[in-house]
């Protein structure tokens, strides 16, 4: 079987295929809303993708920058995947099941400096390894539910937001 689209990098391939697609109705994605499955398309995807990496960019992600992606499936995982290979960072995933001591020695291993974490469960084990990890300089939270907010610990929707605003005076920007 043939590729869909030819590419020689993963943000390459991640153009290709919007390119290819946002104009179709299909969906790339589904999840469930309130019991329902909802599609989300290949434009409203690229649009997620290039909101959340301008938000990541704006809070200092740069080229071979490593994201720590700690999060179980859903939509915002792979928003954050595409965000993090667009700016050409490099995604740091790491299993929800791993313990606060374990994602501490992967944190430092990889000098980790921005985290992406699915829910305040994910969240109360960074905050453990926070004094640790020196090189840990914000979380964001995929997740707004229960959440305190503070300068270190960032809404994935604000993040997302403050890269909409950008695009949207700089439509060209990508």
């Amino acid at each position: 079987m043939g590729l869909s689209v030819q590419f020689t990098t993963i943000k390459e391939m991640f153009d290709n295929i919007f390119e290819k697609y946002s104009s179709s109705d299909r969906p790339i994605l589904k999840h469930k809303v309130d019991g329902k499955y909802v599609d989300i398309k290949y434009s409203e995807l690229k649009q997620l993708s290039h909101d959340f990496a301008i938000g990541l960019m704006n809070l200092g992600v740069k080229k071979g920058e490593r994201v720590a992606l700690i999060s179980e499936n859903r939509p915002e995982w792979v928003v954050s995947d595409i965000a993090i290979h667009t700016l050409g960072g490099v995604d740091v995933p790491i299993y929800p099941t791993l313990t606060a001591k374990q994602i501490e020695y992967i944190f430092n291993d990889a000098s980790i400096r921005f985290a992406i974490v699915s829910n305040q469960f994910q969240l109360n084990k960074v905050k453990k390894i926070f004094s640790e990890v020196k090189t840990l300089e914000k979380v964001i939270v995929l997740s707004d539910k229960n959440v305190e907010f503070d300068e270190r610990i960032l809404s994935y929707n604000a993040v997302r937001e403050s890269g909409n605003q950008f695009l949207k005076k700089n439509p060209d920007y990508f």
